[in-house]
């Protein structure tokens, strides 16, 4: 067990350190996802510019 600031928490070191990596490969992991799916909205967008396409389902007159 671990005290902090007198308090017991029930976590061992090995348990503390597991986490501690869980948030560095989270926190490295996280700003990636979000790209990849910001870069994926805006290929979809200028496709669907591109070939005339339509966010509501409907072709637009070319």
């Amino acid at each position: 067990m671990i005290e902090i600031l007198g308090f017991e928490i029930g976590m061992t070191w090995l348990g503390l350190a597991v986490l501690a990596i869980g948030a560095i490969v989270l926190g490295l992991v996280a700003p990636a996802m979000i790209g990849a799916v910001v870069v994926a909205l805006v290929v979809d967008a200028v496709v669907r510019w591109g070939t005339g396409g339509s966010f509501t389902g409907h072709a637009r007159p070319v």
